[in-house]
């Protein structure tokens, strides 16, 4: 899935469960079981949360939802 969206977008619920698990630290596989979807999905959620949020990778993804206090 190629994300086109834009910074500044709201994340939606599932991208919110996949940032959720990434600050747990699990792997794109492990947050798949927890959601039930294949782990490309996780990917693609992941992708399109970076892409809204304008961050580059995961670990920044993580760091800023626990500094902008995302109900996690």
């Amino acid at each position: 899935m190629a994300c086109v969206a834009e910074p500044g977008q709201k994340l939606t619920r599932r991208e919110m469960q996949a940032v959720r698990e990434v600050v747990t630290g699990k792997t794109d596989r492990e947050i798949a079981a927890v959601l039930c979807v294949s782990y490309e999905t996780v990917r693609d959620y992941t992708r399109a949360a970076l892409a809204k949020t304008g961050l580059k990778n995961r670990v920044q993804l993580a760091v800023g939802a626990v500094r902008l206090g995302y109900d996690l």
